[in-house]
């Protein structure tokens, strides 16, 4: 036979639910109930006790009580069940939430139907482009479709190069991950370069080869020093030719700074050390 339906009592905000054949009340309080406000002092008056509501009650765990709970569609997160703790009355227990229980011959809904009804409206993202809103944005008057001098730069093999993502062209658009990576150009296509560059795994270094349209790629200034540094070594070396002189390009590191020898007078010198201890009678 099915089990009994518990009794209710609801009045001025208030829904009393009899769990355990009426030994064990779930309570349901609305907040603009007038018993809202004075739960504790009633507590305190029902106990005869002057103590703090909070210190006549301890939180407890009721397999045959929760079994009821979950029957009428209530989970642990939504009730907390308390018993007295007086040694007279350490038999009462009382459940409270602040959710009602639904009305008997009512559906209950799907999960991701009450968390739209709880106001999540938002998944976790795991798509192609999670995580890039600030990722991929532009900079203040630079938004929109990229001008006609991104597309008339000219790049070869071995050039290094920037991918950085342009969001408002999606073909070619590399994954975030590489979004501000440096890498080598391998291939160049009619549309796109073929890039290669380092990616760290673990303890491992490996070698990724992607193909990115030219909207997402510009050319790379981490070399700038260097290409300048060539150039002013085969000056150098094309004026010492000339001279009938040779020359060192190598760049030596700068070494220890020339030994000096510091000399002070006894005037000068001064001794750092604590000062006496004075007591003070005051």
């Amino acid at each position: 036979m099915a089990s009994k339906r518990p009794k209710k009592f609801v009045k001025h905000g208030v829904e009393i639910t009899y769990l355990c054949g009426g030994e064990v009340p779930y309570v349901c309080m609305e907040t603009g109930s007038p018993f809202h406000e004075y739960a504790s002092s009633m507590l305190q008056a029902a106990l005869s006790s002057g103590m703090k509501a909070d210190g006549l009650y301890g939180y407890c765990n009721d397999s045959r009580v929760q079994s009821e709970l979950h029957r009428i569609h209530l989970r642990p997160a939504d009730y907390m069940l308390a018993e007295v703790k007086q040694k007279k009355l350490s038999h009462v227990k009382a459940a409270g939430g602040t959710k009602f229980p639904p009305a008997s011959g009512t559906k209950t809904r799907s999960a991701s139907k009450k968390a739209v009804a709880m106001g999540k409206t938002r998944v976790i993202s795991k798509g192609y482009r999670h995580g890039t809103r600030d990722k991929y944005s532009k900079k203040y008057r630079t938004k929109g479709r990229p001008g006609l001098a991104r597309y008339l730069v000219n790049f070869k093999r071995g050039d290094y190069v920037d991918i950085v993502a342009d969001p408002s062209i999606q073909k070619g658009l590399p994954y975030s991950f590489y979004h501000g990576r440096t890498g080598i150009v391998f291939n160049v296509n009619r549309n796109a370069l073929g890039v290669e560059m380092t990616k760290i795994v673990g303890n491992r270094q490996l070698r990724k080869r992607i193909h990115v349209r030219i909207e997402h790629v510009r050319k790379s200034r981490c070399n700038e020093s260097f290409l300048h540094r060539v150039k002013e070594n085969d000056k150098k070396k094309q004026q010492a030719k000339k001279e009938g002189k040779s020359i060192v390009c190598k760049r030596i590191p700068e070494g220890p700074k020339e030994m000096k020898t510091v000399d002070a007078s006894p005037d000068d010198v001064e001794v750092l050390a604590p000062l006496p201890f004075v007591e003070n009678y005051f």
